[in-house]
């Protein structure tokens, strides 16, 4: 029978995030201040030109309002282009830069120690035949139910590793 997990076993496993974290009030006190400026800063603009156009009436000539919106829209037209541009340029340049590493830096050179590898694969399928049974029948099962004692800690490899004596770094 399947076991169902309430909703604070689930966040207690799952769910990460150091502003709901208890503490922390430096980050939540930044958090807020640049999103509430973030805010002001988008709504600032609308506010300069709706405001004379709703609550000074009689001392704005609404075609000047017209034109300050659109003078006002074409500059933001100009800003946003002109972001849009450099990021493009900004990503393109960074798109060749990383290939070009990676042709020069990666593709040339070994970054892994091969008998580090061959160790680690080793240990790794030592681990898995005493834990789970031999290799052509974990391949060939389409379904297993592995009990609780049989899981995984979050160390467990780390551990075989250092065993070992190939730790990762």
């Amino acid at each position: 029978m399947v076991q169902k997990a309430t909703r604070e076993e689930m966040n207690e496993q799952f769910i990460e995030d150091q502003f709901f974290e208890k503490g922390n009030g430096v980050l939540k006190l930044k958090q807020i201040v640049i999103t509430v400026l973030a805010w002001i800063g988008f709504f600032i603009p609308f506010f300069l030109v709706l405001f004379p156009i709703l609550f000074m009436r009689e001392r704005v000539i609404i075609f000047e309002a017209f034109q300050t919106v659109l003078r006002m829209f074409r500059i933001l037209s100009v800003f946003f282009i002109i972001l849009a541009c450099v990021i493009i340029i900004i990503f393109v340049w960074m798109t060749y830069r990383n290939n070009r590493r990676y042709t020069e830096v990666l593709g040339k050179k070994v970054t892994y120690d091969e008998e580090k590898v061959a160790i680690r694969k080793a240990a790794i399928n030592q681990f898995a035949t005493e834990r789970f049974g031999d290799r052509v029948s974990r391949e060939t099962q389409r379904f297993t139910s592995i009990p609780e004692e049989k899981n995984l800690d979050t160390r467990t490899i780390a551990d075989i590793y250092e065993e070992k004596g190939v730790p990762l770094q």
